[in-house]
């Protein structure tokens, strides 16, 4: 069978390596100058890193994109991230629960609630009812609307602007 593919993003590669290793004709249409869609990277010369073009990653849980990439041989690099916020004038570095537990904008109990609430959504195995819940609904309740509005609510904003609200928790 000819088949047709629009985007040569994740998804688009994917269907077409799975639908040519099943003896389809494959042909992929593609608008920018190269294939991987959201997940395309740039590097400069003097770099040695590379850093995503669009603010898109893999997580380490991704398995089915982790084996798609180990059968056709493509490496993955996994390097923890520093994770910062600028906030008034300052960079802070808020990517571990330790970062967290001494960021000074908080009060001791703020940071301690917060932690305790990103713990909680992080290792809770029953995730899927918080689908329904929006992170602006939920968030500022739990963790304090103090630290919600200084770390969270931003981020929410910057990333996702008029959508920022409908956000799954």
């Amino acid at each position: 069978m000819k088949i047709g593919i629009i985007g040569a993003g994740f998804t688009g590669l994917a269907a077409g390596y799975t639908l040519s290793n099943q003896g389809h004709q494959v042909v992929m249409f593609e608008k920018d100058a190269y294939p991987g869609g959201l997940a395309v990277g740039y590097q400069e010369k003097e770099w040695e890193w590379s850093l995503e073009t669009h603010y898109h990653h893999w997580f380490t849980n991704d398995d089915a994109a982790f084996h798609l990439a180990k059968e056709i041989g493509h490496e993955v690099i996994i390097r923890s991230p520093k994770t910062s916020s600028y906030i008034d004038g300052i960079i802070y570095r808020l990517d571990s629960p330790f970062t967290l537990l001494t960021f000074p904008k908080l009060s001791f109990g703020q940071r301690l609630r917060m932690a305790t609430v990103l713990g909680t959504l992080r290792y809770n195995p029953f995730w899927k009812p918080f689908e329904k819940l929006t992170a602006n609904s939920v968030l500022p309740k739990f963790m304090g609307k103090r630290g919600y509005a200084m770390l969270w609510e931003p981020l929410l904003n910057n990333k996702f602007g008029d959508y920022a609200n409908d956000i799954s928790l």
